[in-house]
């Protein structure tokens, strides 16, 4: 599954914060297409994407307000 972050509203370091903290969950990578990151994630279980994803951008979004 495949995730986009505006760059206005995520961070770097943000997205790879919660890269850090939810990869005992699944397989991330981070990539940057113009004015997003994008994230990717395979590895997780059937039936957790949806969840799994919003906790990972709500964690992500956290972390890039902070600085």
């Amino acid at each position: 599954m495949q995730k986009k972050y505006h760059k206005k509203v995520y961070t770097k370091q943000g997205l790879q914060t919660a890269i850090s903290a939810f990869e005992h969950l699944a397989q991330w990578t981070l990539d940057v297409n113009g004015d997003y990151y994008i994230v990717n994630c395979a590895g997780y279980e059937d039936g957790f994407k949806d969840s799994l994803f919003d906790e990972f951008g709500n964690f992500a979004l956290y972390g890039s307000t902070r600085g």
